[in-house]
């Protein structure tokens, strides 16, 4: 299990391929519509920010990572309705209509 882990985490921070934003946003969207990890990567920061602990890739920098899974919290709240899909092109879009407004 440890060693599945950790490659698991080499593939996240090391991605043969990182999406897009059109990509993303394509029909159909490479993204799959089930549980798992997201990151989003950045080429340009968005303020001067200290990214000397971030992990980078190639010319990209690992800004957020997030968690989509159906399951219920430990807490006992609800299960969250949301996929990876659904979470991405969700953020994706707003990022859009954000680029537009400003």
């Amino acid at each position: 299990m440890h060693v599945e882990l950790n490659s698991e985490i080499a593939r996240f921070l090391n991605p043969d391929h990182q999406y897009s934003r059109s990509e993303v946003l394509d029909t159909p969207s490479p993204v799959q519509a089930k549980d798992g990890v997201y990151g989003w990567w950045s080429r340009s920061l968005p303020a001067q920010i200290d990214i000397s602990e971030c992990s980078r890739c190639r010319d990209l920098t690992l800004l957020y990572v997030g968690i989509s899974s159906n399951r219920p919290l430990a807490n006992g709240q609800a299960a969250s309705k949301q996929n990876l899909r659904k979470q991405c092109h969700e953020v994706k879009a707003a990022e859009a209509r954000s680029r537009k407004i400003t």
